[in-house]
């Protein structure tokens, strides 16, 4: 029970433990959304055919992002920056579009 309200707490609120992403490769999904992928708490789906290291690591960063802030902050805050300031300057899409070159730049 504790560990359940524990899970419950972080999903919500957020917390410090890294969690684990789980991909959706081939997804439909993200073909129906319009995007090459997008991310919900700790699963990423990915459209059919796309899985490049640097859209991973984007990804993974979102999760990270989620896992951190907690999915009350998160979802208002991403489109709140998003609003206001549009993709190319949202603070969340920046930091995983960082993680994403440094990915690429690393990769042998």
């Amino acid at each position: 029970m504790i560990r359940r309200l524990r899970y419950a707490w972080a999903f919500l609120f957020g917390s410090s433990r890294w969690v684990e992403p789980v991909f959706h490769l081939s997804s439909n999904l993200a073909w129906i959304v319009g995007v090459p992928a997008f991310t919900l708490w700790r699963h990423v789906y990915v459209e059919r055919g796309i899985a490049p290291a640097g859209l991973i690591a984007h990804e993974t960063e979102h999760v990270w992002q989620y896992a951190r802030l907690g999915v009350v902050r998160f979802l208002p805050l991403y489109w709140f920056y998003q609003i206001r300031d549009g993709y190319d300057y949202n603070p969340l899409e920046i930091e995983a579009q960082n993680a994403a070159r440094k990915a690429v730049r690393s990769k042998p």
